[in-house]
């Protein structure tokens, strides 16, 4: 009697718990029992693996060794970083130039205040110091309502659109330091 060829062969494994409950999960997503599933992984990890292989193995157009396939992939993660790089520069240079101008803006303004404002005498210093610190707080706390609402455009803080008074000697009422 001719012997038959066998098509499919049997491979029993043991595998740790872990591994196991990971099977499963993965057979009942897949909608598969948990042999087609090991087969199905197993057909997909030689895949790939011959895949790579092929990249590994591949010779340039000269003939010589092509670069192993690490080389490759971290080449093409280069390149890709640079080009995000060379996108995101020019806006973060705008960022910083607009930065640049309002520290500027900044500073030449207290430096304005501070020519046109008196010294204060010692014996008013104290109450002074308690109305620029509310005064102080009641700014922060019109910036931060501004900042939280979307309103970033300078005009809103010139306006004064109904949060707290900018100018003013006194914090709005519940407003946090």
């Amino acid at each position: 009697m001719a012997r038959r060829k066998r098509s499919q062969y049997e491979v029993r494994s043991y595998v740790p718990r872990d591994l196991y409950d990971r099977l499963l999960r993965e057979a009942a997503a897949r909608n598969l029992n948990v042999s087609q599933c090991v087969r199905a992984d197993l057909e997909e990890f030689y895949a790939i693996r011959d895949e790579l292989t092929l990249a590994v193995n591949a010779r340039t157009a000269e003939g010589a060794p092509g670069r192993r396939i690490m080389h490759t992939l971290l080449a093409e993660m280069e390149a890709r970083i640079a080009a995000d790089v060379d996108l995101q520069t020019p806006r973060l240079l705008a960022i910083e130039q607009r930065l640049a101008q309002i520290a500027s803006m900044i500073d030449r303004h207290y430096a304005g205040m501070m020519l046109h404002l008196p010294g204060v005498p010692d014996a008013d210093a104290k109450a002074r110091s308690t109305s620029a610190l509310e005064r102080h707080r009641a700014w922060k706390y019109a910036v931060r309502e501004l900042l939280r609402d979307g309103e970033t455009d300078a005009g809103h803080l010139a306006e004064g659109d109904g949060g707290a008074s900018v100018g003013g000697s006194a914090e709005p009422e519940g407003a946090p330091e």
